[in-house]
């Protein structure tokens, strides 16, 4: 407890001595500090099972800070098809779309050999923070923030550390 009051002391004034915290109002200027009370595009690249599995993750996590607006695929044959309630878009209109929609975060959901040449139409886009759904991680620029998220290297890494404790 007494790591935690320096800690909030340090990013600033929120309790009162011998009083505590104001709940209410030490949660809205957390969630200020930390960027979670704006609203935050995204747009998600890959209209397959990857993709649509995707989507239910992010629905299931119930984010007001992000939202999924559009979808495109590199793959033409999916193109016009919906995952969720998205009409998947040709890669062509991304940019009018991350303009017109203020896209800020990139989704990448591709089949492997898609990912970097995706990783790249984002960033020439300006989406530099991309989260890579696939297994593939893609080389990117310094400044860009990339946070690979894949389930099947989790899963193998439940696998090793079952074997280390049946040892």
């Amino acid at each position: 407890s007494g790591q935690i009051r320096k800690d909030l002391n340090y990013l600033g004034k929120f309790g009162i001595n011998g009083k505590g915290y104001n709940v209410k109002i030490l949660k809205k200027t957390l969630q200020k500090l930390m960027g979670l009370e704006a609203k935050w595009n995204a747009v998600i690249i890959g209209g397959g099972r990857l993709g649509k599995s995707s989507v239910e993750f992010m629905k299931q996590k119930k984010s007001e800070t992000f939202r999924i607006v559009a979808a495109f695929d590199p793959n033409k044959r999916l193109i016009g098809k919906k995952i969720s309630n998205l009409k998947i878009q040709n890669m062509k209109d991304l940019s009018r779309t991350v303009k017109s929609r203020n896209i800020k975060i990139g989704i990448i959901s591709t089949e492997n050999n898609n990912v970097q040449s995706v990783a790249e139409d984002l960033i020439n886009n300006e989406l530099n923070y991309i989260l890579n759904f696939s297994s593939f991680s893609p080389k990117v620029p310094d400044y860009v923030i990339l946070k690979n998220i894949d389930p099947g290297l989790q899963v193998e890494s439940m696998s090793y550390h079952l074997r280390q404790s049946s040892l």
